[in-house]
């Protein structure tokens, strides 16, 4: 109801929300932030590691012990990385499971999906850590961030063309993954910015396509601009409880949980 008295109010008043600056929300210091989330400290640090996943890496492996593995990384990218002995364990991963892989001026990601793919394994970032778990517990970390999507949402006949935009993220990444299907994925528009709450593998799928969908001159703007936040915005609290809560019922409904 409040969405429709807002979208009557729009129209009556001539003005559109996308007419409103482009330029990212700028969080509140009251905003809620997502579960594990400590503030700007925590920010930092969560900064710093998706900085470095997105730098090049080398590696050179032959046999060599998970365990080692991991501490080569966390060494050269300064970042804080751990396995996830619990859930390792629970599937029969040991610390010291020797690991082949041979690569050379690949993103970290890239690297760290090539190499545990072949041990069934995933990584995810909660808590400060870059963690090695299982795929089933990565796929029970849900994160919640914003994305400003302006540009790629038109104006016809004074109603935003959001639902257009929802529908192709929804059918295009992961579909059974969302929770209209069934899953744990949530995604609500709000004045111009995505809310969604997804695991970390669907938000990179997520950010690379709605890179591909800008615009080139729309491209330029987004690469200066902050990455996704995973604090939410003020105005955009309505969203989040509306994601929140399809997650909450998904769970309920599943059993879920993460550590």
């Amino acid at each position: 109801m409040r969405s429709l008295i807002l979208a009557a109010l729009v129209c009556t008043t001539g003005l559109a929300w996308a007419e409103e600056p482009s330029a990212p929300v700028v969080a509140d210091a009251a905003a809620p932030q997502v579960a594990g989330s400590l503030g700007a400290t925590d920010d930092a640090i969560t900064a710093k590691i998706r900085q470095e996943l997105d730098k090049p890496t080398t590696l050179d492996f032959v046999e060599t012990p998970l365990n080692e593995v991991i501490a080569y990384f966390a060494d050269l990218h300064k970042i804080p990385i751990q396995l996830d002995s619990r859930h390792l364990e629970e599937a029969g991963v040991a610390a010291d499971t020797p690991v082949n892989l041979h690569l050379s001026g690949v993103k970290l990601r890239n690297a760290l999906d090539l190499m545990l793919e072949n041990l069934d394994l995933a990584w995810i970032v909660k808590n400060q850590v870059l963690v090695i778990t299982t795929r089933d517990a990565a796929s029970e970390h849900l994160v919640t961030r914003v994305y400003p999507v302006a540009d790629m949402v038109t104006i016809s006949k004074c109603r935003e063309d959001h639902e257009s935009l929802i529908s192709i993220v929804v059918n295009t990444i992961a579909p059974d993954s969302w929770g209209d299907a069934g899953g744990q994925g949530a995604v609500e528009y709000f004045r111009g910015v995505l809310v969604v709450t997804q695991t970390e593998t669907i938000h990179d799928k997520l950010d690379n396509l709605l890179k591909q969908l800008l615009a080139p001159a729309a491209v330029t703007a987004r690469e200066k601009a902050p990455p996704p936040r995973e604090q939410i915005p003020q105005g955009a609290r309505g969203a989040q409880e509306k994601a929140e809560a399809k997650v909450s019922a998904s769970n309920s409904r599943s059993g879920g949980g993460f550590f």
